[in-house]
């Protein structure tokens, strides 16, 4: 068996463009290979290498011999034809601890082109618009965008953003309408739709109309701070049901799970029983989260409790200095890698 995947045919129909192994080898040796190399002692030289595990072929639709146009360390992925028919997008990381990054190559193969450059994030789903624009989805930090980037020069706009997490970009056919779910701290998600360059939008769906008309849902305050070694950290403190000024409210950190996953602009509804029960809510991505470019997902790499911890500790050491945060009534929870903080 022979694992072709993620075929795709040109606008033009004249061909067609898969992933498969460097060399097409049989899916059972890549396996053997993988299962041999398992149960062997961790070794930093070759688990740590540069691996070039798939690479983009193209055939012509009516027959022919696959032609390999790419050979570079990695795995391609989620392949995009230009409207012309002459290029091709996708996406892949050169390491398994560098950013995943947009590439573009031309049906003749050669050295692929990276469209993003030494930006800090990652990109998320892609699409290209009919007069040849990318349409890009990606996290910043926290929060989610959707940007127009120029393929040529790696120019991008923020068209659709703020304190949210935005998903589910969908296009009409014309490519002049995008609709999105979304939703922020205080908002559970709905549906909304917009020009393609972000004017007019307005919300199409009211699922939790009647409960939002019955529960207030407190906001956040967003706050960002320099941690040990200069790394800025995001951070939010969740604000109490029926908060008061002059009055004193116990604390709870909440730690996320992973180490790779992250808090954000989202409605999260165990923030909001505690918020509920009267409590500030404090939690933050420290380092090893995602959402911030892979420099800074992968710097907890053999390092676990060690500065993320300082990352959680300086964010309460912060919130404790309010006035209105009781430093005698604090609280800590989590998710799976909250367990082991």
């Amino acid at each position: 068996v022979y694992s072709h995947r993620s075929a795709t045919v040109s606008p033009d129909g004249k061909w067609i463009a898969f992933i498969a192994d460097p060399t097409f080898r049989s899916d059972s040796i890549i396996r053997a290979e993988r299962d041999s190399i398992a149960r062997l002692p961790y070794d930093a030289a070759r688990d740590e290498a540069p691996r070039n595990d798939g690479d983009i072929f193209i055939i012509p639709t009516e027959g022919g011999e696959p032609r390999r146009i790419t050979t570079q360390d990695g795995t391609e992925g989620r392949l995009l034809w230009s409207p012309d028919s002459e290029h091709i997008l996708f996406s892949s990381r050169l390491t398994r601890t560098t950013n995943n990054q947009l590439w573009m190559v031309g049906l003749e193969g050669g050295e692929p082109r990276s469209i993003l450059g030494d930006w800090q994030y990652e990109p998320g789903a892609a699409e290209w618009h009919p007069h040849g624009k990318l349409l890009m989805s990606a996290s910043i930090g926290g929060r989610t965008a959707l940007f127009h980037v120029d393929p040529d020069s790696g120019e991008m706009e923020e068209v659709i953003s703020g304190r949210r997490r935005i998903n589910g970009f969908s296009y009409d056919e014309d490519y002049e309408k995008v609709a999105f779910v979304a939703t922020s701290v205080h908002e559970p998600t709905e549906l909304f739709i917009a020009n393609i360059d972000g004017e007019n939008e307005r919300k199409l769906t009211g699922f939790n109309d009647e409960l939002n008309a019955e529960v207030a849902w407190p906001e956040a305050e967003r706050f960002t701070f320099e941690s040990v070694g200069g790394l800025e950290i995001e951070a939010w403190l969740q604000f109490p049901f029926g908060y008061e000024e002059g009055k004193l409210y116990p604390l709870v950190l909440y730690i996320h799970g992973g180490p790779h996953s992250a808090y954000g602009e989202g409605w999260f509804d165990e923030f909001h029983n505690l918020t509920g029960a009267g409590m500030f809510v404090l939690y933050t991505n420290p380092r090893g989260s995602s959402g911030y470019g892979a420099e800074f997902t992968y710097s907890t790499r053999g390092r676990w409790g060690m500065e993320d911890y300082e990352d959680l500790m300086k964010a309460v050491d912060i919130a404790i200095q309010r006035p209105d945060v009781d430093p005698d009534r604090l609280g800590v929870t989590g998710g799976s890698y909250g367990g082991f903080m």
